[in-house]
């Protein structure tokens, strides 16, 4: 019984594997134009100034309810699949202990923003921001829930050379944003 419903599932799956084929051949007959694999364009091409191993110091500032103080992180980034995106791991040591976090950064190309997906081990779920590059510093914005209230997010990336850039993480409700955080990150 069970071997004979396995071969229903595999007969319906083949069937429907070989409409889209030939589906696909019958529009590519009529001229359509085939899929072709996306390659990175200018816009992603400018997030790869990330790429690599990085040595971090990190300042937090003193804010109500923070003493804040002094970190040391580091950052290893490398190209995602395809060169589609720019993954970063960061693993860092500051005022409240170890900090571990993970990034996912990536054109959209149809809405023509940035987006960046980070998770940690402060919080649960992807916090998601988007951005533009403004001259030559690249600003992300989102929203964070913490402790039950909204607050606003900031960072820009800033003073991007071969060799170092800077990141300053802004947060605070839509009109007091204050800087938290500044990170002056050494490649390796």
């Amino acid at each position: 019984m069970a071997s004979a419903r396995r071969f229903s599932i595999i007969a319906v799956l083949t069937a429907v594997f070989c409409s889209l084929v030939a589906a696909m051949a019958q529009e590519k007959a009529q001229g359509e134009m085939p899929y072709t694999k996306p390659v990175p364009g200018a816009e992603m091409q400018k997030l790869y100034f990330q790429v690599g191993d990085w040595k971090v110091i990190e300042k937090h500032e003193s804010t109500p309810g923070f003493p804040g103080g002094a970190g040391k992180a580091t950052i290893k980034a490398w190209k995602g699949p395809g060169g589609l995106s720019v993954e970063t791991d960061y693993n860092g040591t500051g005022p409240l202990g170890q900090f571990i976090g993970k990034s996912i950064a990536t054109w959209d190309g149809e809405e023509k923003i940035y987006k960046s997906y980070w998770f940690d081990n402060f919080q649960a779920g992807a916090f998601i921001t988007t951005g533009r590059w403004e001259g030559n510093d690249l600003i992300l914005t989102g929203e964070q829930k913490m402790m039950g209230q909204k607050y606003q997010f900031k960072q820009v990336y800033t003073d991007i050379t071969p060799t170092s850039y800077t990141s300053k993480i802004y947060m605070g409700e839509a009109n007091q944003m204050m800087l938290v955080l500044t990170l002056k990150a050494t490649r390796q």
